[in-house]
């Protein structure tokens, strides 16, 4: 009884039809919590005995943090810094919802000359406001999705676009073709891992040779929690991570830290986030291979596993963790 006036009450506040629980709905509602003005985002879908509501809380005052603060290992970040200096071309985020991917394009685009260049966004929802840059929210009730707003933004006069996501083929042929003229993409996909992004957009119904052509790199990346540097513990090296550590040539580190819990991070044993990444570079042969269809192989020694266990190795993280983001 509880449970269905909460849901209810949220859905008032959604302008969600409370009497429909038989449909998934979707909206967000805006509140000022300790002047703080956050975007809340509404999903609801029904199940057995009743609906599921998930909410996705945006602090939308909230400042773009810096690139160099996410967690990205020196020789990632030193190839992400790549990115903003094309002159045009396609550059893809890519993970699951919530792994952080909006975040890392707005540190991108926040090393960029905002006051020389014209850096246009098409966001669902405006996660955070970034001074000098135009950022345009997606309304798909009354028309305005991704392909509709990217098709008005070419007409701006953009240098730079950054698509929130790429989420269908007209979008992702709209995106091609604004990088073939000129613009600088940046934009993110739903794939399992940073090559995949390739397939992705094939199996979409774009021509090879389009994607081989626009395409400069493709990140993957995760969110892991941080084990708390107070209450962490010292413990062995489990022998699945010392195969792993032999097959990626990382030195033996000995130990491991492991979460315990206390009242710094209220128990859990964890505190904070890091990203783990992987990048995709393509150079040459790749645009070939892209072209030709030829099979991409990945250098595991540049791959997700790769820069997770090297967290784990370095005590930022926990084995269990890699395994929770199906890193492992």
């Amino acid at each position: 009884e509880l449970f269905s006036g909460i849901v209810g009450r949220i859905k008032i506040m959604a302008n969600l039809n409370i009497m429909e629980n038989r449909l998934p709905q979707d909206g967000h509602i805006q509140v000022t919590v300790e002047n703080k003005k956050l975007d809340i985002r509404l999903s609801t879908v029904p199940v057995q005995n009743g609906e599921s509501v998930v909410l996705r809380l945006f602090n939308t005052q909230e400042v773009a943090p810096e690139l160099g603060r996410l967690g990205f290992s020196q020789e990632i970040l030193g190839k992400l810094s790549l990115a903003t200096g094309y002159p045009n071309g396609l550059v893809l985020i890519t993970g699951p919802t919530g792994s952080g991917k909006t975040t890392t394009l707005h540190a991108l685009l926040c090393t960029m000359d905002r006051k020389r260049l014209k850096i246009i966004t098409i966001e669902d929802p405006v996660e955070n406001s970034i001074p000098g840059i135009n950022q345009i929210q997606v309304h798909e009730e009354i028309g305005l999705g991704f392909d509709s707003l990217l098709r008005r933004v070419l007409r701006q006069d953009p240098d730079v676009i950054m698509v929130g996501e790429i989420r269908d083929r007209e979008t992702a042929e709209l995106a091609l073709r604004a990088a073939l003229t000129g613009h600088l993409i940046f934009a993110t996909l739903h794939t399992n891992d940073s090559i995949s992004a390739v397939t992705r957009l094939e199996n979409m119904g774009l021509e090879p040779y389009l994607v081989a052509s626009v395409l400069r790199m493709c990140t993957a990346q995760r969110l892991v929690r941080k084990v708390c540097p107070y209450c962490s513990e010292n413990v062995p090296v489990p022998a699945v991570l010392k195969k792993l550590g032999k097959e990626f040539s990382l030195p033996d580190c000995g130990t491991i830290r492991e979460e315990r819990g206390c009242e710094k991070c209220s128990y859990t044993g964890f505190s904070g986030r890091t990203v783990v990444s992987e990048i995709f570079m393509v150079d040459d042969d790749a645009v070939k291979k892209i072209s030709r269809q030829q099979e991409l192989v990945k250098n595991m020694n540049s791959s997700l596993a790769y820069d997770g266990v090297k967290k784990v190795f370095a005590g930022e993280t926990t084995l269990s963790e890699l395994k929770r983001e199906g890193i492992v």
